[in-house]
């Protein structure tokens, strides 16, 4: 996007902070408002009918999310999106997004790229689960999900073991088995509710990437 376009966008709509743990929208919720994201990191997921968390992806710092149900009319939120971490947001109301996509044509064609990225993402999910080794699909998903670093920081993944085991299609044994190895191999540590990886070389070797 242009300057200006970045300058108006940032600008736009009103400020939002969430803690840790605040949900920014709720599924099946009807969408009125979206969110860029400015700082800090959320996860994209639906609630089982057991009430179990079913993750399906991450946001982070430059991200919109929520925009789908708020430029269809009277579209209903497709997933819960919650804060990883402290999170500052723009919030976005339905004319104010709809000002933007008409006077910023370069900002709509970022949405187009943006649904494209995501699609790609579940495409890869996809190809990754025919794979018959753990230690390939984990390796991918985190180098999917890596949150993008500020200066100095290590790219991170703020899901838990269980979380990624998820999405990566395995057992939370496999999951915490392959995460273990994957950290006595030095590519990442493990953290509370967080994996941080501080090797991308030997991630992409472990996930065929290199």
């Amino acid at each position: 996007m242009s300057a200006r376009t970045r300058e108006a966008l940032l600008g736009a709509g009103s400020p939002m902070a969430f803690p840790v743990k605040g949900v920014l929208f709720r599924h099946a919720e009807r969408g009125d408002s979206a969110y860029l994201l400015l700082a800090g990191s959320v996860k994209v997921f639906v609630d089982s009918r057991g009430g179990a968390q079913i993750p399906l992806g991450t946001a982070t710092e430059g991200d919109l999310v929520g925009e789908t149900a708020v430029l269809a009319e009277g579209g209903r939120r497709s997933a819960s999106v919650q804060a990883t971490t402290g999170v500052e947001a723009r919030v976005l109301s339905r004319a104010v997004l709809r000002e933007l996509v008409v006077a910023h044509p370069d900002f709509a064609i970022s949405l187009h790229q943006m649904t494209a990225r995501r699609l790609a993402f579940a495409n890869r999910r996809r190809v990754d689960a025919t794979m018959k080794d753990p230690g390939v699909r984990m390796g991918r998903l985190l180098l999917d999900t890596a949150r993008r670093p500020a200066p100095g920081e290590d790219p991170a993944v703020a899901l838990t073991q269980h979380e990624l085991g998820f999405m990566a299609m395995m057992t939370p044994r496999t999951a915490e088995k392959v995460l273990t190895e994957f950290a006595e191999r030095g590519a990442i540590v493990k953290e509370y509710g967080c994996v941080r990886i501080v090797r991308l070389d030997i991630l992409r070797t472990i996930s065929d990437l290199g």
